[in-house]
This record gives C-alpha cells, sequence and structure tokens, in this order.
C-alpha cells in the first residue's frame, strides 16, 4: 500500500462510506473527538493509531476557542479529520506543496 497522507474537513457521510469501502478506514465521530479522557486521546485498534488533540483557533467573532482534531496512522497513511479550516494545517498544506514542486 502507497504511503500519504489523507486530509478530511467536515466529511459527509457518503464521504466517510467512501473512505470505509475503499481504503477500510473508519473515523472518529465529532461526538468521539470531544471525549477528554486520557484514555480516548491516544489509543491503538484495529484501525490505526490514534490520537485526537486540541487545537487552539478562533471562532466566528474572534474569540479563542478549541477545535478538537483526529489523527490516525494506518498502513502508512496519515489521516486527519477536523471540523473546521485551521492555521496550522492551512501552512503545513502550502509548505507541503512548496517542498514537493
Amino acid at each position: 500500500m502507497q504511503s500519504g497522507s489523507i486530509y478530511l474537513l467536515e466529511p459527509t457521510s457518503e464521504e466517510r462510506e467512501i473512505l470505509q469501502d475503499s481504503l477500510g478506514q473508519s473515523l472518529a465521530t465529532f461526538l468521539e473527538l470531544e471525549d477528554i479522557e486520557a484514555s480516548a486521546r491516544f489509543f491503538e485498534d484495529q484501525d490505526g493509531l490514534h490520537l485526537h488533540s486540541f487545537f487552539y483557533c478562533e471562532d466566528e467573532e474572534d474569540y479563542a476557542d478549541l477545535a478538537s482534531v483526529a489523527f490516525t496512522v494506518r498502513d502508512g497513511r496519515l489521516f486527519t479529520l477536523r471540523d473546521r479550516e485551521l492555521p496550522a494545517f492551512r501552512l503545513y498544506i502550502v509548505c507541503a506543496h512548496v517542498i514537493n514542486a
């Protein structure tokens, strides 16, 4: 299997189903991402190695807020799942395109 990264920003149920069918990868629900228990933040199961983390960001009124992000590593692929655009990811993707150009 080829390595790489797959970034998911607010995936629809259809997109989740395509990912499950084509790559055999299930994703955490956004409700599961909000679980703050330590055991839910870092674990390994049949779907890979999982890390759920909070990122600081600004909400629509420019107030401080937290966004949950899920990282899963499986079969040489990195999956990220988030429910909003975050500056750290925007910067990473821009840098990755420059390096790979």
